[in-house]
């Protein structure tokens, strides 16, 4: 990000980091020794192991997941971290750049010229590449324990593979706001014993097509059990007797709301353009979204909770204090 003033100097340090990238020993050194010591203050702390563990799990432990070790930190090499750094940043050809705000075409495009376009190419073709990374499959419940301090974090997710497409995507995205609001309702100011609850979901298309539904929240340990109960039954409920008309219209306010506002914002249109880049979406497609909402019924809603939050793609994490 630059002002329009700075946006020259913002393409020449582009420029640099294809043309001119630095190997600088002692920042390298100061670096691995900042991060050791800031991963393992984070870790002392019960709310980040959880989270790193969080991660672990939910990644079925693969190696790219957590945060780093201050073993792996040591073994850091800068001669290795040079060399994948100066082949992956050889061909601008397979950079694709994106630039949104206040400039003209024709004020840009010599910058463009200049130091993105003189940028030597060696033409390679390269596409992305699924690492295998999953999700434990099945039901899975774990207790984490850490720290003394009676706090307690809830994190129960479901997982699984599924058929991808926008559409689904936005139900299952609305029906996390709907939840949202009706936990909030029950358990902060019903039951009193939580802030913060939320939910979420989406779909996925790569590196594999999938869905991801989570709800957290923090709560006292001695309320862990009444309150995760609180969630299920609230989840159960939906599937039965769906959602009201009230729950539907004032997720659909919000969503209006929200569109709007985020169609001002620099940020929003820059990873509107890029997904749509990235995953080939059709640009005549984009006011889909309004029609999504106007059309959205509670029974879609009722549908998705059926159809995705199911016991057999549940993984439930939950943090307790050390005994």
């Amino acid at each position: 990000a630059a002002a329009p003033k700075d946006l020259e100097t913002m393409m020449q340090m582009i420029n640099l980091y294809f043309t001119a990238p630095r190997k600088d020993t002692e920042s390298f050194e100061s670096f691995k020794s900042r991060n050791t010591m800031l991963y393992g203050n984070l870790l002392s702390n019960p709310q980040y192991y959880f989270q790193n563990e969080m991660i672990k799990i939910l990644s079925s432990n693969s190696l790219r997941t957590g945060f780093p070790t201050a073993e792996e930190l040591q073994q850091i090499d800068l001669d290795k971290a040079y060399q994948i750094y100066d082949e992956r940043f050889a061909d601008p050809a397979n950079f694709t750049f994106f630039f949104v705000g206040n400039f003209s075409a024709d004020e840009i495009k010599p910058m463009l010229e200049t130091y993105l376009a003189s940028i030597p190419s060696v033409s390679r073709e390269e596409s992305w590449n699924d690492l295998g990374i999953r999700p434990p499959a099945g039901t899975l419940k774990k207790v984490i324990k850490k720290g003394t301090d009676p706090k307690s974090q809830v994190s129960i997710n479901y997982k699984g593979e599924t058929d991808y497409s926008r559409k689904a995507s936005y139900v299952l995205s609305s029906l996390g706001e709907v939840i949202t609001n009706r936990l909030i309702d029950l358990i902060r100011e019903e039951k009193s014993g939580v802030y913060g609850v939320g939910a979420n979901g989406y779909l996925s298309q790569r590196p594999y097509e999938n869905y991801s539904f989570s709800i957290s929240f923090p709560c006292g340990p001695e309320n862990m059990v009444e309150l995760k109960q609180a969630v299920y039954d609230e989840i159960a409920l939906i599937k039965k007797n769906g959602i009201t008309d009230e729950d539907l219209n004032e997720v659909k306010e919000a969503q209006r709301i929200d569109r709007k506002e985020s169609l001002k914002e620099n940020r929003y249109w820059l990873n509107a353009l890029s997904s749509y880049y990235t995953y080939d979406w059709n640009l005549d497609t984009f006011y889909d979204y309004e029609n999504r909402i106007e059309t959205l019924k509670a029974k879609d809603l009722q549908d998705a909770a059926k159809k995705y939050l199911v016991d057999e793609n549940l993984i439930e994490i939950v943090l307790m204090p050390e005994e």
